[in-house]
């Protein structure tokens, strides 16, 4: 009866029996304690930048602008203020330097000679 359904609840009948009517409800109990590794509900933060590269690496056009735009402009502008180069500032990101540099260029953020153009020199 191994592998059947009929086997499958014998078995359960079995184990119930021999350790007791919660048998199953024990070993879900010890089995979620033993659980050590946190997964995004611990850090919904790295969830959310790990959910926004995956969007970035979609193949429909305009979604990586759109979430540049949105959720890393504020560290793009920190980091060519800091005079980080395009490079770095993708890497850390997560994405191509052709397109950091596509975005720098349609936000205004660097000039067509790469030279950032620095927020309080571009709002005055």
């Amino acid at each position: 009866m191994a592998g059947t359904k009929a086997g499958g609840l014998k078995a359960s009948k079995t184990n119930r029996e021999r350790y007791g009517k919660d048998y199953y409800a024990e070993m879900g109990r010890k089995g979620g304690r033993k659980g050590h590794t946190g997964g995004f509900a611990s850090n919904p933060g790295l969830a959310r930048i790990a959910g926004s590269k995956g969007g970035m690496k979609s193949r429909r056009s305009g979604g990586m602008q759109k979430k540049l735009k949105e959720i890393f402009e504020p560290f793009i502008v920190s980091e060519l203020d800091k005079g980080s180069s395009l490079h770095y500032i993708a890497k850390r990101i997560g994405v191509s330097d052709s397109t950091i540099k596509r975005f720098c260029q349609d936000n205004n953020l660097i000039s067509s000679d790469y030279t950032p153009v620095y927020k309080s020199v571009k709002n005055n």
